[in-house]
This record gives structure tokens, sequence and C-alpha cells, in this order.
């Protein structure tokens, strides 16, 4: 057999055993999740269940109130946290795209007014300690770990 056959041979079987590694182990590895979790409803619904009954009818007075505006401001901002990660993975990169959207966001939070800051901290005041601890291991939330560090 020639020398260049049994090189080539050996180089396609490692090859294949290479791309058979990757498939086989991106079957078998669980999704990925969302850089930022579930959406603001979905984890505040989980962590007022958790709740008693009084502070979960003080929040949703805070929060669903006459025009519900407090947990728009909420999902406004989580709908803006999505785009600035769309927007840093987009590919080419746009800065402008990536600036406007934290323009929006700043215009946002100095939008939200004091009526909503003294509705919230009044809430807060009303909750039960356990209840203000509940909303505090909330608004802590899971932090994605840092990027490693380049060397």
């Amino acid at each position: 057999m020639r020398p260049w056959l049994k090189i080539s041979l050996i180089a396609s079987l490692a090859g294949n055993l290479f791309l058979g590694g990757v498939l086989v182990g991106g079957g078998l590895r669980p999704p990925m999740k969302p850089p930022f979790g579930p959406p603001f409803g979905e984890q505040f619904e989980k962590q007022l269940a958790t709740l008693s009954t009084r502070d979960q009818a003080i929040l949703r007075t805070v929060l669903d109130g006459p025009d519900g505006k407090v947990r728009k401001d909420f999902e406004a901002i989580d709908v803006l946290r999505r785009r600035s990660v769309e927007a840093l993975q987009s590919d080419p990169f746009d800065p402008a795209a990536f600036r406007a959207v934290f323009e929006a966001m700043e215009l946002h939070f100095q939008s939200l007014g004091r009526e909503r800051l003294d509705s919230v901290v009044a809430a807060a005041e009303k909750l039960s300690p356990e209840g203000r601890k509940v909303l505090a291991e909330f608004g802590r939330g899971p932090m994605p770990p840092p990027p490693p560090h380049p060397r």
C-alpha cells in the first residue's frame, strides 16, 4: 500500500470520528438557555406564587393597578434588554443600532416618573419581611457568568 494512501485513510478516519463526536455531543447536550432567562412576566409570576396571599395582593395592586403601567414598564425593559443582546450579537456589528437600543433604554428609564417610583416604594413598605426577602431575591436574579479573561 502506498504511504499517501495510508495517511489519507488515517486522516479520513480521524475526521469522521471528530465529526461523529461533535454530532453525538451536540445531540446529547441540553438546549442552550436564553441569555437573560425567561421573560419578566413568567419569572415574576413564579415568585408571586411563593408569597403570602396578603403580599401577593399588595404587589398585584401596584403591578396591575388602574393602568397596569408598572408591569408594562418592566416588560418594556425586558424587551430592551433582549434587543441589546441581539444588537451585540449581530454580524456584522452595527454600532448605530447598538447605540439606539441603549438610548431607548435610557429614555425609558427617564420616563418612569416619580409617581410610579412612589407606588413601588409604598408597596415595599407594606410587604411583610418575608415578602421583601422574596422580592429582593427576584431582583438579584441569576447573573450570567463573566466571560473568560483573554490571555
